[in-house]
């Protein structure tokens, strides 16, 4: 019984130093967004894309020379990265309040969205896409660079300090359905 306890304590105290890494900034509409993908040639597997070795940034230096050779990347001050696929812990949207635009935009939300890639150059394995997409439902999140190493299944970011905070564009997708679902009522 007591390592029971003792293992639920352990849990509890790693679920919410996790919590601690990462913040909800606020939740917005975009009807365009445009950003830089910098995707590895050999992701589409089985007409699934693996995005272990991709990462998208909204960034003023679309330059393929910023991906190393071990597939890490170094981000730039005042860069947003933008994520499909990040982790997040639901405890985060609890006290949230939606905005009443989000809402209306959530209606049709997946008929509505569209996205555009256009491939601008080629270098070794990466090549390096403009991507626009048009109706986003975005959570704007802060997080630790270690925690999106960890939860990220994305080309890994290179910094000398992992706790130094990064922003994050959460984009929604199919995978959040049951929080579209929420974000109507």
């Amino acid at each position: 019984m007591k390592r029971i306890c003792l293992l639920m304590i352990i849990l509890s105290n790693y679920a919410l130093a996790q919590i601690k890494d990462i913040k909800l900034l606020e939740i917005i509409f975009k009807d365009n967004i445009n950003y830089y993908s910098f995707y590895h040639k050999n992701t589409i597997i089985h007409d699934q894309i693996d995005t272990s070795k991709n990462i998208s940034i909204i960034t003023t230096y679309p330059d393929l020379r910023r991906v190393t050779k071990n597939n890490t990347i170094r981000i730039l001050p005042n860069e947003i990265i933008v994520s499909h696929d990040i982790i997040y812990p639901y405890d985060i949207l609890k006290s949230y309040q939606i905005n009443p635009e989000i809402k209306e935009s959530s209606k049709n939300y997946f008929e509505n969205k569209k996205i555009v890639k256009k491939l601008l150059r080629k270098r070794g394995k990466y090549e390096l896409l403009n991507v626009e997409e048009k109706n986003s439902i975005i959570l704007v999140l802060e997080l630790s660079v270690e925690y999106f190493n960890e939860y990220s299944d994305s080309l890994k970011i290179t910094t000398e300090n992992n706790d130094k905070k990064i922003k994050v564009y959460k984009i929604l997708n199919g995978l959040d359905e049951d929080l579209i679902e929420t974000l109507k009522i």
